[in-house]
């Protein structure tokens, strides 16, 4: 069960990249920002609030956006 975190202490949380308010979703933190979702985990209930943890998805997606990487080297 996730942890849920005291609405006083969450109304003060806010997204490191964009400033938006956080809300809690299960067990991570998200912030929207012009139809983007920014999602932060939580390790050990508490929330690991870093750009390099941040996790992009559209509004309308539950899955995060992820763009295949890049073929190296040329095709035979």
């Amino acid at each position: 069960m996730p942890h849920r975190f005291d609405p006083a202490i969450l109304a003060m949380l806010r997204c490191p990249i964009t400033g938006a308010q956080l809300q809690q979703d299960g067990d991570s933190l998200v912030a929207e920002n012009n139809g983007e979702r920014i999602r932060y985990p939580m390790v050990d209930d508490r929330p690991v609030l870093t750009p390099s943890a941040a996790i992009r998805t559209d509004s309308d997606s539950a899955m995060p956006d992820q763009t295949p990487p890049a073929e190296t080297g040329a095709a035979s």
